[in-house]
Formats: structure tokens, C-alpha cells, sequence
């Protein structure tokens, strides 16, 4: 494994190529991160809060615990990355794409996810209650256990995806975009048979 290099605050700015660094704990409240690359980074239980890190590249770097409330991520490209157990309350997701990303416990409540795309991701038991989910792309994702309580679709495509354990008595899901196995799943879960004459 690579040891990665420590790095100070007065050595960070935007429009910048890292590789092999640790942020981790780092304060990093309303930083200029924007149009930087980031490549092999760890981010443990730093602190984006209002941070803008729009239009960066993001590859398989370790953000689990981080407080993110507030950052900007607008037209971000993440890539093979963990944000576990993040607080994404209130963050600019704009035009974004998250690829193998892990997502799990995180938080996506009260935010605007229109348009933005999960490709082959984790998203186990995150909660987007109250979110807007307009155009969002969860493909090929895991999302067993995920909360849309007062979540609000239209053509958010889930094709692909794992459903399990989605709440369907409290989750309206009017407005998905699912494949016919999919509907046969969600189905069995609500105690409903389907058979095929």
C-alpha cells in the first residue's frame, strides 16, 4: 500500500493535481478546491463544509465521515470512491456523476439530485427523503434499504438496481423508471404473486 503524503493547509488550492495525499481531519471550511484532480486522496473525517469542489475529478479517493453539508459538487466526476456515512444535507449536486462510488448510511435529505448519475454504485440504506429526484440515473446500484420517504420522481431510472428492503407502504415511488423483473421483486416484497398464464 502507498504511503500517502501529508499535506498542509497553506499548500492547497484550486486547479491542482493531487495524488497520494491525506486530508484527513482536515479543516477545510468554504477551501477553493475547484477544477483540481484528485487521485488515491483520504479525506477521513475532514471538514468540506461549504467547501467548492466543482468540476473536479475525484478517483478512488476515501471520504467516509467527512462533513460535506453545503459543498459544492457541481459538475464533479467521481470515480471508484467511498463516501460512507456522509452528511450530503444541503449540497450542490448539479450536473455530477458518481461511478463504483460507495454511498452507504450516508445522508441525502432536502437536497436537488435532478439529473445527477450513479453508475454501478453502493447506495445501501441512504436516506433521500424529501429529495428531488428528476431525471436521476441509479444505475446498476445497490439500494437495498434506501429511504424516499417524501422523496419526489420523475423518469428517475433505477433500471439495474438492487430494490430490497425499500419501505413501499411509507415510499411513493410514482415516477421510476424500473424493468419488468424489477416490478416482479417489488412486488414479492409487498406479499403480491404474479404469475404468467
Amino acid at each position: 500500500m502507498t504511503e500517502r503524503r501529508i499535506i498542509h493547509l497553506n499548500e492547497i488550492k484550486a486547479n491542482e493535481a493531487y495524488s497520494d495525499f491525506s486530508f484527513d481531519g482536515l479543516d477545510l471550511k468554504r477551501a477553493d478546491l475547484k477544477s483540481s484532480v484528485f487521485t488515491s486522496c483520504t479525506f477521513l473525517e475532514s471538514d468540506l463544509t461549504d467547501a467548492s469542489m466543482n468540476a473536479c475529478v475525484i478517483t478512488d479517493c476515501d471520504f467516509t465521515k467527512a462533513k460535506m453539508k453545503g459543498t459544492n459538487f457541481f459538475g464533479a466526476e467521481f470515480k471508484g470512491s467511498k463516501l460512507m456515512g456522509v452528511n450530503f444535507e444541503n449540497t450542490r449536486f448539479l450536473s455530477s456523476t458518481f461511478t463504483k462510488c460507495v454511498f452507504d448510511f450516508s445522508i441525502f435529505k432536502l437536497n436537488d439530485l435532478g439529473g445527477v448519475e450513479f453508475t454501478d454504485s453502493s447506495l445501501k440504506e441512504a436516506d433521500f427523503s424529501m429529495s428531488k429526484l428528476e431525471k436521476t440515473l441509479f444505475i446498476n446500484c445497490n439500494l437495498g434499504g434506501v429511504i424516499f420517504r417524501e422523496a419526489k420522481f420523475k423518469d428517475t431510472d433505477l433500471r439495474g438496481s438492487v430494490l430490497s428492503g425499500i419501505n413501499l407502504r411509507e415510499d411513493n415511488l410514482r415516477g421510476i423508471i424500473i424493468t419488468p423483473k424489477q416490478f416482479g421483486d417489488l412486488a414479492e416484497e409487498l406479499g403480491i404473486k404474479i404469475i404468467n398464464k
